[in-house]
């Protein structure tokens, strides 16, 4: 006979069956049937919900990605009753929490600008990045040699020294000291520039497509307090209400997304997210040659689209630079968001009209990097073509 509290050999099989499925549904995006099998886990033994804190800090994730924020809310906190100082719960509720408005009310999901672009092709990147991530926890970030492994010290020093080139516009640009101030960093991937970031801001919030990099970076970053990842829904920033964030950046990401729609929407909502003086950074390969990307080679984006799609935002653009010495031809472009009606020139806002200007981005993060990359390969080609200014 069982002892009381015990659960049945047969039970348990069957209860261990159902987490498992619902963890790996979970980890691949598909949170409204992942949240099915949990609650099945529910019906049959209902004191696990509360005595098994894993069971239900998995089922605030798939909640919040739901949109569901009350009950996650909720989800979260009984996962606190019983581990109260666990620290993924905590960041989980203080990202929850974000999301609220003051006097515990659920604010409004801000408005999302359409976007053109089928379920389809999201999961269809989706897929891509988890197969990649699944391949190698650190294999795919900057392109490893065949053959090669990361030295974790060296995929350390390259992410604090992207951090480096993006601390010195944050400090020429910005308006509030970082370590007063929230970053969102769009594409966070395994967390490589979301942990030197961490040690420089108040809070680091970090999204990502892939479900599958999200865990390594919540690993990667685990020791720090003020870092919170999730999966978003991978082409919007809707989780996040208007003017949240001081500072706003997304690097070694556009140049892999294959859908300019995508990418436009994006850069529409790092503006949207912005405080009024706030600044969004974003990098991408300006080399491209095709209007629609494939694979992992992302979409062509000109000065020209860029006009068109942000015409409606109010910005003041505060730098287009490339790093002369990289035969990439990188594209850093730097954005202030204004207050509404201030007035601005129209050279401030045409990314025709505003003069590049050269400064470093590339240059110096991986030449003394034992690690082979292809970064170091691509180093050695000639310098591809600028495309940022075609006309077609």
């Amino acid at each position: 006979m069982n002892q009381p509290g015990m659960i049945e050999t047969g039970r348990k099989d069957r209860i261990v069956g159902l987490y498992s499925q619902a963890h790996n549904l979970a980890i691949g995006g598909d949170y409204a049937q992942a949240l099915e099998f949990y609650d099945k886990i529910i019906a049959d033994v209902p004191r696990l919900i509360f005595e098994t804190p894993r069971i239900n800090y998995e089922r605030a994730l798939c909640l919040k990605a739901l949109g569901r924020i009350e009950q996650a809310e909720q989800a979260i906190r009984s996962c606190l009753s019983v581990r109260p100082d666990d620290p993924e719960s905590l960041r989980l509720l203080s990202n929850i929490q974000s999301i609220k408005g003051r006097h515990g009310e659920t604010r409004p999901r801000a408005e999302v600008q359409a976007v053109k672009i089928g379920t389809e092709k999201v999961e269809e990147m989706r897929r891509e990045w988890n197969y990649l991530s699944s391949k190698s926890r650190l294999g795919f970030i900057s392109h490893l040699q065949d053959g090669e492994v990361w030295d974790d010290l060296e995929f350390h020093l390259t992410g604090i020294r992207f951090v480096e080139r993006m601390m010195e516009r944050f400090e020429e640009y910005g308006r509030v000291e970082p370590s007063r101030a929230s970053i969102l960093e769009v594409g966070c991937g395994v967390g490589r520039m979301a942990k030197p970031l961490a040690c420089r801001f108040r809070h680091v919030f970090g999204v990502d497509i892939s479900a599958n990099m999200v865990e390594v970076s919540r690993e990667y970053c685990s020791s720090l307090p003020n870092v919170v990842f999730s999966v978003n829904d991978g082409f919007s920033l809707g989780e996040f209400s208007d003017s949240s964030f001081e500072y706003c950046v997304t690097a070694g990401v556009f140049q892999h997304i294959t859908d300019l729609n995508v990418i436009m929407n994006y850069i529409r909502e790092a503006i949207r997210i912005l405080k009024p003086e706030g600044i969004f950074l974003f990098q991408f390969e300006g080399n491209r040659e095709n209007a629609v990307g494939h694979g992992t080679c992302g979409a062509r984006i000109t000065a020209k689209v860029l006009d068109a799609a942000l015409k409606d935002r109010a910005y003041r653009i505060r730098e287009v630079s490339i790093d002369p010495a990289d035969p990439v031809r990188n594209v850093v472009i730097v954005l202030q968001k204004t207050f509404p009606g201030e007035p601005t020139t129209e050279t401030e806002r045409s990314f025709q009209l505003f003069r590049m200007s050269e400064r470093r981005w590339l240059s110096g993060v991986y030449d003394d990097i034992k690690t082979k990359t292809r970064c170091h390969r691509r180093f050695k080609e000639p310098q591809k073509r600028l495309t940022f200014y075609d006309c077609e």
